[in-house]
């Protein structure tokens, strides 16, 4: 081979003869993957369009389901922190109003309020602690999965 061309001899029976000559080859390619790039490989792989080792396909998916995993506890996370952050300001208007106000019936309703928020502050923050201990964890196991690649 050489400039693109295959010279062959071929020995034939005959003063006339055909063979086929048929080129195969393989290529190796490398690529990077960003973590974007993630959910289009793993949605080729499954449709087929994009081949690799069996083990490695499986590797690339749990990755992709971890990842799928903290993005929603990031945006739980965040959707809390939001509610934390209106119920903290309506603690604060009712402080304010409480510190204004001389009738027993609207302080207790006042002071009823501001125990109401004290109480859904409590919950997020441990909801919000909760997510942040299962975000570690998947943080952890992710680490895991990118090592063993």
């Amino acid at each position: 081979r050489g400039d693109g061309v295959w010279r062959v001899t071929v020995p034939v029976a005959q003063a006339q003869g055909r063979i086929t000559v048929t080129e195969q080859s393989e290529t190796l390619r490398a690529n990077s993957l960003r973590s974007n790039d993630l959910p289009q490989l793993v949605a080729q792989l499954r449709a087929g369009s994009v081949t690799a080792d069996p083990d490695l396909q499986r590797k690339l998916e749990e990755i992709l389901q971890v990842g799928i995993a903290l993005d929603a506890d990031r945006d739980r996370r965040s959707d809390l922190r939001n509610r934390l952050t209106a119920i903290s300001e309506e603690q604060a208007r009712l402080r304010e109003n409480l510190a204004s106000v001389q009738q027993d019936a609207l302080r207790t309703r006042f002071l009823q309020g501001l125990e109401d928020t004290e109480t859904q502050i409590a919950d997020l923050r441990d909801r919000i602690a909760t997510i942040d201990t299962e975000r570690a964890d998947r943080e952890a196991v992710l680490l895991d999965l990118l090592r063993a690649l």
